[in-house]
């Protein structure tokens, strides 16, 4: 049994016959309309194939990438010939696999990665695993998410635990969010994260902690920057918690800005080449 599937960089001369032939199963990774296109002749040629829409910038989310690696394991698992056609932003796709399913510390260089919410997502599952979190059970677990999505509100909220950890600490804040939930926080960290929940409509994304000096800002990475309300809500819900994140950790609580996800992203992720 392999412990990878097979991972071929998509080419426009590409041919399905070529692909048939080598593989039963092929997911492909990028563009939907390509995808569609390619999927539809594998099939003639009886071979199961499926597309993983996937933007060069956007990220899905944690659940859905978890249920892809664990839908390409678990064909792995039945013995099944399985090759990825990977778009550049599929880097994401082997990078996951490789830290769920590999153990890989390092899975993937930044440069590689199309998009730095690409790299803030990885870096999540990195402190899941960290944190005690069995990535390949959790896999498993969501492979019916891969396509659907799964819970998008809990998978920012975790995504958001991760960037305050990543940034503040303490060690473990995400993998206890995704374990147990928000509420299971420290009333410091889970305010920060009741505030950016809003209305439950999921314009709030990335939370940037910068700082300057002794001051802490926060930067909110808004989905909805071209609607009238923006992530004003947000902001100003998050006012007082992120006053009293600031003292827990010495600080003093600065300006609160909004940014583009990406934007937000790169401030909260500096390693990642901007």
């Amino acid at each position: 049994m392999r412990h990878e599937p097979v991972w071929r960089a998509w080419s426009p001369g590409l041919h399905p016959a070529t692909l048939a032939a080598s593989a039963d199963y092929v997911l492909l990774v990028g563009d939907l309309y390509r995808g569609m296109m390619l999927a539809a002749s594998l099939r003639e040629l009886g071979v199961k194939a499926d597309i993983y829409p996937l933007s060069p910038l956007e990220s899905p989310t944690l659940y859905s990438i978890l249920g892809l690696t664990g839908l390409i394991h678990r064909r792995l698992l039945d013995g099944e010939e399985v090759l990825v056609v990977l778009e550049e932003p599929g880097e994401l796709v082997r990078a996951a696999y490789r830290l769920i399913h590999g153990g890989s510390e390092a899975p993937s260089s930044p440069e590689k990665l199309t998009s730095p919410l690409h790299y803030r997502l990885l870096n999540a599952l990195r402190l899941l695993r960290l944190g005690g979190v069995d990535l390949a059970r959790e896999a498993e677990r969501h492979t019916s998410h891969a396509f659907t999505g799964g819970d998008a509100q809990a998978s920012d909220t975790v995504l958001q635990a991760a960037d305050i950890e990543h940034q503040l600490g303490p060690s473990g804040l995400a993998a206890t969010a995704y374990t147990h939930g928000h509420r299971a926080l420290e009333p410091e960290e889970q305010l920060v994260l009741e505030a950016l929940r809003g209305d439950g409509s999921g314009s709030a994304t990335v939370l940037a902690l910068p700082r300057a000096g002794r001051r802490l800002d926060a930067v909110i990475g808004c989905r909805a920057l071209l609607h009238p309300k923006q992530c004003i809500p947000e902001a100003n819900a998050l006012r007082t918690p992120l006053a009293a994140l600031a003292e827990k950790h010495g600080l003093e609580p600065g300006s609160i800005e909004q940014a583009e996800p990406e934007e937000a992203a790169c401030i909260a992720y500096p390693e990642y080449p901007c």
